[in-house]
């Protein structure tokens, strides 16, 4: 069963328990569309609901008007055109001909709008942050909206979203009330991520979260689109946890919070989950794939902005020390997906703790992604990336990219380097910065032929670029296991 909101002639909201369609009398949409919301510009934009079957359903917003007739089952759907970005409060007004029933949503403004998902480090609430409560007395921004719910996992995708999801203007109170960790707060990640965004392009940001701790990835991603990873059932024979779930159906978390959504219009996503996943190494790249294409998908949007972060290091018990950055070497690799940015925040990282308390640091730095890859702005949004490998007897060089003002955090050698040689395998390296580069030599080594980068788990590395941005830890050249 889900809650369904109607609106009836003289009367304002009325909660309806209903086991499937709303009774033919109603007018419904989803609860995404309710007062105080932010409808995406530059880009068609879909509303929709249910009204009696045959009912002539007419949709009015900024001087559009919009008419469509609901289909046998009751479901209809018009796209208002492109709208362009405005702060001015104005009116989404619905009515059925047939009934005159009339739905209002008030508030609304135009802007940019992201739906933020993930597992407990995206659903990590304001409360339970650093500095928190400086933060949200200082939350007065009447141009930024914010909308959650309850956590929901369903069995089957639900049209609506769990009852109590609103909208509501980003003040102290609903950021200090929104979310949907109990008594957390709303997503500090999402809300450092729109802070950002709006001060800086200077217009309403709407931030959508949905996120559920304890997430597998699969959870998340809409139900079925995991067959469309080519050799599949070969990759799941190598994945147990996977096998698994080929007796149930994954999307359990995209059915009850996501897909209620569908095919409201986004400018992107932004992403922070892995921590269930990270022994997954190399397959976690082909769920990312899935994961992005299915979103691409349901949204309705080829070109769906993507933009994660990089997960922390973390001791994890007594785990192997590189199955973490194997985990970290699969989510660089899936950006090689168009539209896609990966935030690194080895620098937030309390080895001692799986949720960083300080998401600042992912929240802004996913913004700064958005800013330089999804709005074109001229910002540095990447930390140095590896380049290519150059090698001369006695020693390697490592070239990067994005690597102006290459430096180090604490002023030392760069550390966590590594060089591989066939007679001694790996030993630790000297490191030297030189120009947009890194010389590497280890005494006693002339026949080093590869090279990583904070391969460890608890690796928390000093190299930066002159943005103060973090390198990701990589490998190259050639050492055991490379291709």
């Amino acid at each position: 069963m889900e809650w369904k909101k109607s609106i009836t002639a003289g009367l304002g909201f009325v909660c309806v328990l209903a086991l499937a369609a709303p009774v033919p009398e109603e007018l419904w949409l989803p609860s995404v569309f309710s007062d105080h919301m932010v409808l995406q510009q530059q880009q068609l934009v879909p509303v929709w609901g249910k009204a009696t079957a045959g009912a002539t359903v007419t949709v009015e917003f900024s001087g559009q008007k919009k008419t469509t007739i609901a289909d046998t089952n009751g479901k209809w759907r018009v796209d208002l055109d492109p709208l362009k970005a405005s702060s001015e409060p104005r009116t989404l007004t619905v009515v059925s001909q047939v009934s005159g029933f009339k739905f209002q949503v008030s508030d609304v403004l135009v802007g940019e709008a992201w739906l933020c998902v993930g597992q407990s480090n995206m659903e990590w609430g304001i409360k339970k942050t650093t500095d928190w409560e400086a933060v949200v007395s200082a939350a007065d921004l009447p141009q930024l909206r914010l909308f959650s719910g309850p956590r929901a996992s369903l069995s089957t995708p639900s049209e609506n979203l769990p009852e109590g999801s609103a909208w509501a203007v980003c003040t102290p109170q609903a950021l200090r009330e929104g979310g949907s960790w109990p008594d957390a707060g709303f997503s500090a990640t999402a809300f450092y991520f729109g802070q950002k965004l709006q001060c800086d392009l200077d217009v309403p940001v709407g931030l959508i979260q949905a996120a559920l701790t304890g997430q597998l990835i699969w959870q998340l991603t809409p139900p079925g689109k995991h067959l469309d990873i080519p050799a599949y059932e070969k990759l799941a024979r190598q994945d147990e946890r996977l096998g698994a779930y080929l007796d149930t159906v994954p999307g359990e978390v995209y059915n009850g919070m996501i897909h209620g959504l569908t095919p409201f219009a986004l400018r992107g996503v932004v992403w922070y989950q892995g921590e269930s996943d990270h022994t997954d190494g190399l397959f976690y790249t082909e769920k990312m794939k899935v994961l992005i294409a299915g979103y691409r998908t349901v949204f309705e949007k080829p070109d769906l902005a993507f933009h994660y972060v990089q997960i922390a290091p973390f001791q994890y018990n007594d785990e192997e020390p590189h199955i973490l950055p194997e985990f970290w070497e699969a989510q660089a690799k899936a950006l090689k997906i168009p539209n896609t940015g990966m935030a690194i925040i080895h620098d937030a990282a309390v080895l001692n703790n799986i949720h960083p308390p300080n998401k600042a640091i992912p929240g802004t730095r996913l913004a700064l992604l958005a800013e330089a890859k999804t709005y074109g702005m001229d910002v540095v949004c990447n930390g140095p990336v590896f380049k290519r490998l150059e090698k001369t007897t006695g020693r390697l060089k490592v070239f990067f990219d994005h690597a102006k003002g290459l430096t180090t955090s604490d002023g030392k050698a760069p550390d966590y380097f590594e060089i591989y040689s066939r007679k001694r395998g790996w030993v630790p390296s000297k490191a030297t910065i030189r120009g947009d580069g890194v010389v590497l030599t280890a005494l006693g080594v002339s026949d080093a032929t590869g090279m990583r980068y904070a391969w460890r788990k608890t690796a928390m590395p000093n190299l930066r670029n002159g943005a103060g941005l973090p390198a990701s830890a990589f490998r190259a050249g050639i050492y055991p296991g490379s291709h």
